[in-house]
């Protein structure tokens, strides 16, 4: 098995026979040739992703909205990860 980064790496593996992937529904609006697509009947796990930013740094409006877009997505908040955090 290899894991690939991109669809444009993806599709012409697969398109030639060498390789399956899983993408994003989105993927069939690029009509790529020699490629069927299948739903996947069960769910796809979730992942997991880690986040560190140091407390003692301002961080910029971008990196904030950044923060504040993944702790809304898991369903966390700053101040509870914070406290819940064994942090020097």
């Amino acid at each position: 098995m290899q894991e690939i980064s991109t669809l444009q790496t993806g599709l012409p593996l697969v398109s030639g026979g060498i390789g399956i992937c899983l993408l994003p529904s989105s993927a069939q609006a690029l009509n790529h040739r020699g490629i069927h697509y299948r739903r996947i009947a069960e769910g796809i796990p979730p992942m997991q992703a880690l986040l560190i930013f140091r407390r003692d740094r301002d961080l910029s409006p971008a990196a904030k909205q950044l923060v504040d877009l993944i702790l809304d997505v898991g369903g966390e908040s700053e101040e509870s990860l914070l406290d819940s955090a064994n942090l020097l």
